[in-house]
């Protein structure tokens, strides 16, 4: 799930509530600013598709680079379409620019943490 907002806003929800007392393997945050595409629900971190669930911190150079980059307002979510599409190695060829990458990948239950020099990350 994710919200427009401040962190409040999203725990203050009765969707967090009914969330959060499931079985949970975990949770991400982020708390965007918005460097490119409008501040909105659709462009919330975190992006979701078939079989991975993603947050990004950074900017890229080169969006152009991802497959079917004309479809996402964010390269954030780009990144995440690109890595469901077509693998992790092959998206991670393609980033030019600052990221700090965080995401749940749903066919292997695995939590990944990745960044490049330009971003730093901490957990």
């Amino acid at each position: 799930m994710k919200r427009r907002g401040t962190p409040w806003d999203l725990f203050d929800s009765r969707e967090y509530a009914s969330t959060i007392n499931k079985l949970t393997y975990g949770l991400i945050g982020h708390n965007r600013y918005a460097t490119q595409g409008k501040v909105n629900q659709n462009n919330a971190h975190p992006f979701e598709f078939e079989d991975v669930v993603g947050c990004h911190n950074g900017t890229l150079r080169g969006q152009h680079r991802l497959p079917d980059h004309t479809r996402f307002e964010v390269d954030s979510e780009n990144i995440y379409y690109a890595i469901q599409t077509e693998g992790l190695d092959e998206t991670l060829s393609k980033l030019d620019g600052a990221y700090a990458l965080s995401f749940w990948d749903k066919r292997t239950e695995d939590f990944v943490l990745l960044r490049n020099d330009e971003r730093t990350l901490y957990y």
